[in-house]
């Protein structure tokens, strides 16, 4: 995955390899790869080359270069409600997200382990009568309450905003832009600060979540036999 700053629906470019040898320079990727990209054809005719083997690796790499996804990348403040009557929204549809801070599947999951936690919160067990076994009985309303709570959303928050701010950091080429986001991160990684900025972070990602990471431990591990 490689980033590029360009305006919103740009076309694609004419010269892909070129393109992409310009982006793998200013990433600073390993020349090698840059060799193969720029050097990679167009069209491979299986007639123009005996070998077999490096004739599939070159039409590899040319149907992987025809194929390549490019897109905007968006994303958007969290609700201020996660829920609605019964419906719970997760993952992107409830926090889309920059992947530069490398916590949107991660966020994701975690909201389908928290929802499986408050859920399982709210079971009644079942209590057996006259011989018939009887379905659990779960407070719907009071599992997606526990589950839109302060602190989930507190949380998300958070890796919302620290995803935006190393995106902006990342992408930042130059201007006021780039230079108020690089002294921000110099001046939160500045003694004493580092040391809030580190507790701020751990509270936050590590902390608050701990009751969902023991529930993930204790019941959606699998059992060793």
């Amino acid at each position: 995955m490689c980033d590029v700053e360009a305006p919103e629906g740009s076309p694609e470019p004419e010269d892909l390899n070129g393109f992409l040898v310009d982006l793998l320079t200013t990433g600073q990727f390993d020349p090698k790869i840059i060799e193969i990209v720029a050097t990679t054809p167009k069209e491979v005719p299986l007639t123009e080359t005996g070998d077999l083997q490096k004739c599939l690796q070159l039409n590899f790499l040319v149907v992987s270069m025809k194929e390549m996804v490019r897109t905007d990348v968006y994303d958007s403040n969290p609700p201020s409600s996660f829920s609605k009557q019964c419906a719970v929204l997760i993952g992107d549809s409830a926090h889309p997200l920059y992947h530069h801070f490398g916590q949107g599947a991660c966020l994701g999951v975690e909201d389908a382990i928290r929802l499986a936690e408050c859920i399982h919160r709210a079971t009644t067990p079942s209590t057996p009568g006259s011989g018939i076994a009887l379905a659990p009985s779960i407070d719907v309303a009071a599992a997606i309450a526990s589950f839109d709570s302060f602190s989930h959303r507190a949380r998300t928050w958070f890796v919302v905003l620290m995803s935006r701010f190393c995106g902006d950091l990342y992408m930042a080429s130059g201007g006021l832009k780039s230079w108020l986001a690089a002294w921000c991160l110099a001046f939160a990684l500045m003694w004493p600060l580092n040391l809030l900025f580190t507790f701020v972070v751990d509270f936050v990602l590590f902390r608050l979540n701990r009751k969902t990471r023991t529930f993930a431990k204790d019941h959606l591990q699998p059992k060793a036999k």
